[in-house]
């Protein structure tokens, strides 16, 4: 072990120093000849350089230093962002191998295992069991395990028990590294202080700018040349306070949440400085707005993006960029566990109503969680509210609600309601219920929910002595529908608001699609070319969040590139009708039933082929 000699060139603070001679040589012609030490001019370059080369040093610590992690714990990493191969990578089920790992590592009776497709794209497994082993409950742990991890348009056929398999190729993506080794950083951090030092106080005594100040009997023209010369310097001040701050505030920024650095002023105290600065505006100044800390936020996730393969930005562009970097938050901590299953379909034996990962993804990306399937009806249903197709509604229920409007004329003429952010909470119900009379009819339509969230498509009617109403139009259309009437104009825009997020609430809450895959459709009739063919049936009305194009986009984007997808959107009335031959299917598969199979199997193919 020896002590390597320091190039003397190498040094960073002598490149400073002498690129800022170069540079001031060049642009000051022959005004300025002295270059010595004693000079102002070089003094100033001088201190200012090595103040340079004192932050270009705190920035030459390893990255982890800056992150505020005292210990390499995994986790702290996971909070920032910042997740190891191990984590992103973990074992998913995606090809023929992965299924062979899965079966001999989880079932002790399983020594070796084969799987293979059939002529009707099944999966055929083949498995040598140890001695002595059940082979009936051996058989019945297979299907269970299969069926937990099984992906879209997948089946099993047959599960043979054999007595010996040859040898199996050994995969070598079983040696892929399992974890991302981060360096932690080593005993020598950087030691950015708490508050700033101010360069002027590096100054000589006779300058007057330290923090001695000034000595005594100077006139106040010389006095107030000093002035002026720390306030030329604080400018500097400012900009390597500035550069400290920010280094202080990359723990923050670099987050894998909504937070932003708080609004703070630059620690910089020099003697005095109460006669160079307005305190007061110095006081209630900020040196960053929120919108550039949500800029630089966004930008840390846009490189999270590209690391795990997303574009979240395009997910939410339509928010704000506050919001947009609270959801993107939300969305990418949770995607490396969601991706893992990103392939994964529903348990046919599970009767709890298991949903597949995609349905899993899509709805963290909605900003809602699904976790198993419930009935679109259930959710009107908990209300005691009935959803109708417009077309029913427009011709059988709209004399209930209607009311004549001439909206140019000087009565009745609707007034804008005004927007108030109001957040809806389940509690809300009871007091919404009793107030907005149109739920006391126990009726909504498909409209309703796409464009009743919206507080431009209200408006409220005054009506002398009666007092106000409370009334709704459907874009494009002609007819206005009263929602409630009011005494108190306060009241009445309050309930308004507080219903339009009612009805946001609602359609968040019955966005869900069905995924119907045909190699699941046993209709009694084999055909092995549907076996990756995969319908999805989307509610009409969920376009009142997402664009129809938007939203096949978004699926289309998520699924196996093997996977012929085709959209459905159905109404209300269809849309029930499928459900109820959906979840008898489901029960069916569930319980082994296999004439159930069999009947609802036809019943929604009979429904998807009348679309």
């Amino acid at each position: 072990m020896f002590i390597e000699r320091r190039d003397k060139n190498a040094n960073y603070y002598k490149v400073l120093q002498s690129r800022t001679l170069d540079s001031v040589q060049r642009l000051s012609g022959n005004v300025w000849t002295d270059f010595n030490v004693h000079d102002p001019g070089v003094t100033i370059a001088d201190i200012f350089n090595y103040a340079l080369y004192e932050l270009h040093y705190k920035f030459q610590f390893p990255f982890e230093s800056y992150l505020n992690i005292e210990e390499r714990k995994e986790a702290a990493y996971h909070r920032k962002g910042f997740l190891s191969s191990g984590y992103i990578f973990r074992d998913s089920i995606v090809t023929i191998s992965d299924y062979e790992r899965l079966i001999t590592g989880n079932i002790s009776e399983v020594e070796v295992c084969k799987v293979s497709l059939n002529e009707n794209m099944l999966y055929h497994i083949e498995v040598q069991l140890v001695t002595d082993a059940d082979d009936g409950q051996a058989r019945r742990d297979v299907e269970i395990l299969y069926h937990n991890n099984r992906n879209l348009c997948e089946n099993l056929g047959e599960i043979a028990i054999v007595d010996h398999i040859g040898n199996l190729e050994s995969d070598e993506l079983d040696n892929h590294p399992k974890t991302l080794i981060i360096d932690q950083a080593g005993t020598h951090c950087p030691k950015i202080s708490q508050s700033y030092y101010s360069i002027q106080n590096h100054f000589p005594e006779c300058y007057g700018i330290s923090e001695r100040g000034l000595s005594g009997g100077v006139t106040e023209e010389y006095q107030a040349k000093v002035y002026q010369l720390k306030a030329y310097l604080l400018i500097f001040d400012y900009l390597l306070a500035d550069a400290e701050n920010q280094a202080k505030d990359i723990r923050i920024l670099l987050d894998l949440s909504k937070r932003i650095p708080g609004k703070k002023t630059l620690p910089v105290n020099i003697r005095d400085i109460k006669k160079i600065v307005d305190e007061k505006r110095r006081e209630t100044s900020n040196i960053h707005s929120n919108l550039f800390w949500h800029t630089q936020k966004s930008r840390f996730f846009d490189t999270l993006d590209s690391v795990y393969g997303e574009d979240t930005r395009k997910i939410f562009n339509d928010s704000d960029l506050p919001s947009q970097n609270e959801k993107r938050a939300d969305i990418i901590s949770a995607f490396p566990g969601l991706n893992r299953n990103r392939f994964r379909s529903f348990n046919i034996f599970d009767e709890s109503g298991s949903i597949s990962g995609l349905r899993q993804t899509i709805a963290a990306m909605l900003g809602y969680k699904a976790e198993k399937e419930i009935p679109l009806s259930n959710y009107f249903a908990q209300y005691g509210l009935q959803l109708l197709e417009d077309r029913i509604f427009f011709t059988k229920h709209k004399y209930k609600l209607s009311v004549n409007i001439v909206e140019g004329a000087s009565d009745n003429r609707p007034e804008k309601i005004q927007k108030q952010d109001i957040q809806y909470k389940e509690e809300d119900y009871k007091e919404l219920s009793m107030r907005i009379s149109i739920l006391w009819h126990n009726l909504l339509y498909e409209a309703f929910l796409i464009y009743g969230a919206n507080i431009d498509n209200y408006k409220l009617i005054y009506q002398h002595e009666k007092g106000y109403l409370l009334v709704f139009k459907v874009p494009k259309k002609n007819d206005w529908f009263i929602i409630s009437r009011f005494y108190e104009k306060e009241a009445l825009e309050k309930a308004a608001n507080l219903f339009c997020q009612f009805i946001k609430h609602l359609n968040i809450k019955s966005q869900t699609f069905y995924l119907i895959e045909h190699i699941l459709l046993n209709d009694g009739m084999a055909d092995a070319s549907d076996y990756n063919k995969l319908t999805i049936v989307i509610p009409r009305w969920t376009k009142s969040i997402y664009k129809k194009k938007k939203y096949e986009e978004l699926l289309k984007t998520r699924l196996p590139a093997h996977i012929q997808a085709e959209f459905v959107w159905f109404a209300a009335r269809k849309i029930y009708k499928f459900e109820k031959s959906y979840y008898r299917w489901r029960k069916a598969m569930a319980d082994r039933n296999q004439p159930g199979i069999l009947q609802f199997s036809r019943a929604i193919k009979s429904i998807l082929s009348k679309k």
